[in-house]
């Protein structure tokens, strides 16, 4: 809930993915702005528990309850908000091929560095086999994107 909250604040210090989405699928726009209307009344109630439950956790103890009662009694909106944002979210991903065909190429090698400690146990064999699953993870290939034919 914390990483989630942080990808909807629209504070100038903080992500907001939708800002993000706008400008790099510019053909989404009407489905971006319908997702962030559905979104957008619930941004602080998400916010107030990342900072004060999830994350940052306030000191004050009663702040915490008061926090967590109001997030409860809201959850079921809440969770509507996250599979709003999570089916954008996939729609966005399949597009990822096509809008941006050379993204792949042009972080490789940055890739290879982030990713080069992670694989460092592994048998000199299966380094790069497992590398490559790696990558595949955060890249989509087309109709095998994200794990589904």
């Amino acid at each position: 809930m914390g990483l989630f909250a942080s990808l909807l604040d629209p504070q100038n210090h903080a992500l907001n993915v939708f800002d993000v989405w706008l400008v790099l699928f510019p053909a989404r726009e009407d489905k971006i702005n319908q997702t962030w209307e559905v979104v957008r009344p619930h941004v602080q109630l998400i916010r107030n528990y990342r900072n004060d439950i999830a994350c940052h956790a306030n000191k004050s103890l009663r702040r915490q309850g008061e926090t967590y009662l109001n997030h409860h009694k809201h959850l079921d909106e809440v969770v509507g908000v996250m599979q709003n944002v999570s089916q954008l979210a996939a729609q966005l991903m399949r597009d990822e091929a096509t809008v941006f065909p050379s993204l792949r190429v042009e972080t490789e090698p940055i890739m290879n560095r982030a990713l080069a400690p992670l694989v460092r146990d592994f048998g000199p064999d299966q380094q790069p086999v497992v590398l490559k699953e790696l990558k595949n993870y955060f890249f989509q290939d087309g109709p095998k994107a994200g794990g589904r034919e």
